[in-house]
């Protein structure tokens, strides 16, 4: 997967999050400051290079949280906190 790709489908699927979260206020106040880390419900290989980013961001300091998209539109995305 080229780089422009991975940054395609990251900021279509981080619409998906945007447009969830403007919905679910409460899990943006539980989770304020943190750095978004999105996973695909298909798209393995997007998912491989996301995860890659975890220790990086980590190293930095910062709180980081995946995102995880729901097999289907009408289930809600799951959270999971990575310390």
């Amino acid at each position: 997967m080229s780089k422009s790709q991975q940054v395609k489908f990251n900021i279509e699927l981080s619409e998906k999050l945007a447009n969830y979260l403007v919905i679910h206020p409460d899990i943006l106040k539980k989770y304020s400051g943190a750095s978004f880390i999105v996973i695909s419900a298909q798209n393995k290989k997007l998912n491989q290079k996301n995860l890659t980013l975890i220790k990086a961001l980590l190293i930095e300091g910062k709180q980081v949280v995946k995102a995880i998209e729901p097999p289907k539109s009408t289930f809600d995305w799951k959270f999971k906190s990575i310390n």
